[in-house]
């Protein structure tokens, strides 16, 4: 079937096209990506392939999407506002060679001249070595993993016979843009298949247009940096023919201003690997028409967008190049790759990502691989400060409910990590400058969270190490404001210049609900709740969804005694996020001091089962069990928080001595109390902590008849209190 379809193809072509009369063709009056004073259609057939059907051939991530994105704009007012009958989009299984063909051919039956025929292909090309001189191939979806000539692709001959009938025969205006030189493993990747495809579709055979996503010794790159999941080409073509490409601002897009805004974007996001996107035809080919309500849409989109780098995939080269060297090459290269998975960057020294990327770069037949490497090393170091900053500016509430200690635990490498990020892509990346400012940030943030005194000179410490981050990257400003912001109303005490970065970060980001809260609590202090209260109401108007809103409403009517509105408000923010392990948590506590026992413990195992490592749900358990006279069900919980943050549980400490009494273990009520003596002043929980622990320590002095000891125990507790 497949085979007739493409012999029916080639002996239409060969008997050339009728006339749009004979056709008994009527034009409608259709929206053009071209700007015309002709009244023309635009036909489009959009191909995207990520999950081929044969194993042998490497899956993409995102080609799919990125045709999907691409057919969205041909949707749009800008590409034309394309309906059913104006464009075909095939993914992925609906892309077989003999839908593809059908396609191509429904644009010869349809355009007529001064019409717009698009077509876009995203996925693979290749070129067999079997047949010298074979031309190259694009995949379709059922291709074979070899032989293509025998079906399941398109042959870049009989596109161009259908490109050159369209642009000669038909007159209409064809726009050809491809994606189809990415890294994988092909039938042809021994002679760069994919790079002889590139090479073929950059020739032009008639007055068509052509945009390719690389040169042909390049591949194309993709990643979750563009658009959660696109290919940089797809990402940055898109964009530019919505407007940012106008660079004469003329309310057009012409094939020289989209060429040069590729080059620029593409060739700069893509660093340090290669990527140069290529255009073939008229440079003063108008392709699209700008909409301003659209363009502006987009610029306040990117405005609100942190700057991000990502890794990219290189299965093809990878493969090759691995293959030629020894099995302690390979070990070592692999043993790089796993460090980065799991995260040893820096340290243990002999067995890190730093150690044995520097080893790699030595290897001289490692060289295909070196760009990708650096590329990909640097974006693992920067991932997870980079998701931080994400989510605190999404108010995840398991980011921006982290108790200071696991923060301070979790961030405190992210000074080195990102240092060391910005020095390995170098001054001239376009990132360096931003993984500059978010070392510096991290380095102010960590002071900040880290310092218990209200030291003035220490404030004015972090704030000069924000504002330095601040003038490295203005995309950090948001971020830099909030926590300046907080630094003047927490450790400076001023509350009219809290007040003012208040206003300048909500003016940068108005839908931010987290500097809201955040203002409450410091000018609460200042002025009291009822005036406090607006900056509250403020934030319900932002998002009346906010998990992290409804907790922290919650608190406030657990201090006004309003247990009613307490319960209804922890309950709304379990509601509004089902994994919010601090709102069972608070929940759970607030029935134990309620003694309403049963529930409490319901919410506070629950809150256990959603996070193992969080200390604070085994303490608050431990605490109901004692204060429900269960001691011995009280030792594990208790035993665990403490054994999860030692330094941050003077209290279980206390509460478990006072179980092992209770229980006549009087060694390891002891244990547990000279453990909360011995910690520095500032890990105990308030100042009635060490005279408490010395007065226990007296009480099993006097139980065990030892009454001097017990007597200079009880003085110990005086003096301390």
């Amino acid at each position: 079937m497949k085979t007739n379809l493409l012999l029916y193809l080639i002996m239409f072509l060969l008997l050339g096209t009728l006339s749009a009369q004979e056709r008994g063709a009527t034009p409608a009056n259709h929206s053009t990506i071209q700007p015309s004073n002709h009244p023309t259609n635009t036909y489009a057939v959009v191909v995207g392939i990520s999950d081929y059907q044969a194993p042998q051939i490497t899956d993409l991530k995102y080609a799919h999407r990125d045709a999907e994105a691409f057919a969205n704009y041909l949707r749009s007012p800008a590409g034309g506002s394309l309906d059913q009958d104006h464009l075909k989009l095939l993914i992925n299984e609906q892309a077989t060679a003999g839908q593809v063909h059908a396609a191509l051919y429904w644009l010869l039956e349809n355009c007529t001249a001064q019409d717009q025929a698009v077509i876009y292909f995203s996925g693979h090309g290749d070129v067999e070595q079997q047949l010298k001189g074979q031309p190259g191939y694009l995949l379709c979806w059922n291709s074979p993993p070899s032989m293509y000539m025998a079906g399941g692709s398109v042959q870049l001959n009989n596109l161009q016979t259908v490109i050159s009938t369209l642009s000669l025969n038909i007159k209409a205006k064809v726009l050809i843009i491809t994606d189809a030189c990415r890294s994988g493993k092909l039938s042809g990747s021994a002679i760069n298949g994919a790079q002889l495809t590139n090479i073929d579709l950059a020739r032009q055979y008639a007055s068509e247009i052509k945009i390719l996503s690389c040169q042909p010794d390049e591949f194309s790159i993709e990643g979750e940096q563009w658009g959660g999941g696109r290919g940089v080409f797809s990402y940055h073509l898109v964009e530019g023919l919505y407007g940012l490409a106008d660079s004469d601002q003329d309310l057009s897009v012409n094939l020289f201003e989209i060429g040069r805004y590729l080059q620029d974007h593409v060739s700069k996001e893509a660093a340090p690997l290669s990527q140069l996107p290529l255009t073939v035809g008229n440079s003063k080919a108008a392709l699209a028409r700008i909409y301003p309500d659209l363009l502006d849409k987009i610029r306040e989109d990117k405005a609100e967008q942190t700057r991000m780098f990502s890794s990219t995939e290189t299965k093809g080269i990878e493969e090759e190049t691995l293959a030629r060297l020894d099995s302690t090459t390979n070990a070592l290269y692999h043993a790089f790759k796993e460090a980065l998975r799991t995260k040893r960057f820096i340290s243990p020294g002999h067995a890190c990502a730093d150690t044995f990327y520097r080893q790699l770069l030595l290897i001289s037949e490692l060289k295909p691989l070196h760009a990708a490497m650096r590329r990909n090393y640097a974006a693992a170091l920067q991932d997870e400060a980079q998701e931080v900053l994400n989510k605190w500016l999404l108010v995840d509430v398991h980011e921006v409910d982290l108790p200071k200690k696991l923060r301070v635990e979790r961030y405190q490498h992210y000074p080195t990590y990102l240092g060391r990020a910005a020095e390995l892509l170098g001054p001239s990346h376009y990132m360096y400058s931003a993984l500059i400012a978010r070392k510096l940030f991290f380095e102010g943030y960590l002071m900040a969270i880290s310092n218990r005194t209200k030291d003035p000179g220490f404030g004015s410490q972090v704030l000069a190490r924000l504002r330095e981050a601040q003038q490295w990257d203005s995309n950090m400003v948001a971020h830099v404001y909030f926590e300046i912001m907080k630094v003047h109303g927490k450790n400076l005490r001023q509350l009219d210049s809290a007040q003012y970065y208040f206003d300048k970060v909500t003016a940068l980001s108005p839908t931010w609900v987290l500097p809201h809260i955040e203002m409450y609590w410091i000018s609460k202090g200042f002025i009291g709740h009822e005036k406090s209260e607006k900056y509250l109401g403020q934030a319900m108007q932002i998002d009346s969804s906010s998990a992290y809103l409804y907790n922290t409403m919650a608190r406030i009517y657990d201090d006004k005694g309003q247990d009613q509105k307490t319960e209804q408000a922890y309950q709304m923010a379990i509601r509004s996020d089902s994994s919010y392990r601090t709102a069972y948590m608070s929940l759970g506590y607030f029935y134990t001091r309620k003694k309403m026992f049963s529930k409490a413990r319901q919410y506070l195992e629950k809150a256990i089962t959603l996070d193992t490592t969080d200390f604070r749900a085994y303490h608050n358990l431990g605490f109901m069990f004692v204060l429900a006279n269960e001691c011995e069900k009280a030792v594990e919980p208790l035993m665990i928080a403490i054994s999860k943050a030692p330094e941050s549980n003077s209290e279980a400490m206390l509460f478990l001595a006072d179980c092992f009494i209770e229980l006549e273990q009087y060694e390891a009520a002891e244990a547990q109390l000279s453990a909360a003596l011995a910690l520095p002043l500032d890990r105990w929980v308030d100042k009635f902590t060490p005279p408490r622990a010395a007065g226990l320590m007296g009480d099993i002095k006097r139980i065990r008849g030892e009454y001097q000891e017990a007597e200079t125990r009880y003085l110990e507790a005086l003096e301390l209190a």
